[in-house]
């Protein structure tokens, strides 16, 4: 099967925006991956793909693909962009939560790439464990900019209309707002940074308007054990008011960066502040135990 110019190798996964595929492109050594949204999709659908194209287009961030051609085909439209060999952290999620450290390294990835869309003027609008790859080297990549929009822009949704994943929705897109802020993504950080620490995610519930009720009602209760800035840091992501969230990703990177030495340091300066104390206390009770006989001679070598 051929798709414009390229060569299909294999189909890699389908979802709402389509099938994807590896395909090997004319002049090109390594394969790429090939975005198919097909003629017959919705008329809104090929908005968005386009947009996608053209967000996709303003950036060059090592976390987030890379494309290289956009075009059309009797097959419908396409994307070709980088394939990211790696796995999903969905798929990541199903062995489990991990440990702190990892998790905060990793949003803090997240957050520097989603700081590079905000950059742009974009807001991602769909943070969420399957919209992220975890390279084999370990390093991330955000994809599927299908909701993304220019901030300060509303929706060409319509008023009320869900855009996004519901267990990781801030509550204004819970309630249909059409405004685009960074606060979204700010949001959707904290719901990956939940989700990176309990293994899912901050909102769930046996109806979608259940799950949307604690999207606007709940405050997720952290794991024991979670370090103190991580929850810090969660929390006021997840604010349930965009004003009382960080301003932008590059804020709550900040938040989570600045006190990294300090906050491992910690635990050494309490050890050597304890053994001061002790070697002070234990020195204090020597000296009474050695102190002035009842004549009120010094005791055998005391000064």
């Amino acid at each position: 099967m051929q798709i414009g110019p390229h060569q299909v190798i294999r189909e890699l996964g389908r979802g709402g925006m389509g099938v994807v595929y590896e395909v090997r492109s004319p002049g090109i050594s390594s394969p790429r991956a090939l975005k198919l949204l097909p003629p017959s999709s919705d008329p809104d659908d090929a908005r968005r793909f386009l947009r996608e194209a053209e967000h996709l287009a303003q950036i060059d961030h090592p976390g987030v693909v890379r494309i290289h051609e956009a075009g059309q085909a009797p097959e419908g439209l396409f994307l070709v962009m980088d394939l990211v060999a790696g796995e999903s952290l969905e798929d990541v999620l199903k062995r489990g939560p991990l440990p702190p450290e990892r998790a905060q390294d990793w949003i803090l990835e997240l957050a520097d790439a989603v700081a590079a869309l905000h950059e742009a003027g974009l807001v991602h609008r769909d943070l969420k464990p399957g919209n992220v790859i975890a390279r084999a080297d370990g390093r991330l990549v955000l994809l599927d900019f299908g909701l993304t929009r220019k901030a300060g822009t509303s929706s060409l949704t319509q008023s009320g209309a869900l855009a996004g994943s519901p267990g990781y929705l801030a509550p204004e897109q819970a309630l249909g707002s059409n405004e685009i802020t960074p606060a979204c993504d700010v949001h959707g950080l904290g719901a990956l940074l939940y989700a990176l620490l309990t293994g899912a995610a901050p909102f769930s519930g046996p109806t979608l308007m259940a799950g949307l009720t604690e999207v606007l009602e709940r405050v997720p209760a952290w794991p024991a054990g979670t370090p103190p800035l991580l929850e810090a840091v969660g929390r006021r992501a997840l604010a349930k008011d965009p004003a009382a969230r960080y301003s932008s990703a590059t804020d709550l990177g900040a938040a989570l960066r600045q006190p990294r030495t300090t906050h491992r340091a910690r635990p050494w300066a309490a050890a050597a502040l304890a053994s001061l104390l002790l070697l002070a206390l234990v020195g204090g009770l020597a000296r009474a135990l050695s102190g002035p006989t009842a004549g009120g001679a010094q005791a055998p070598g005391a000064e």
